[in-house]
């Protein structure tokens, strides 16, 4: 059985495709996560600071 060449290079490109989106989401997500911890570890002081 012969696969097309083309059809090949077609879901090498898809693939290589979706690993870029996915490295770009796990990117955004750590970003994410970074803010969202930042915000957790800043919220308590401003919440002491602000019953003062």
């Amino acid at each position: 059985m012969q696969i097309d060449q083309e059809l090949l290079l077609d879901i090498y490109r898809e693939i290589s495709s979706m690993r870029e989106f996915e490295e770009q989401l796990q990117e955004e997500t750590r970003e994410t996560d970074a803010a969202v911890l930042t915000e957790l570890v800043d919220f308590p002081q401003q919440d002491v600071s602000s019953k003062r």
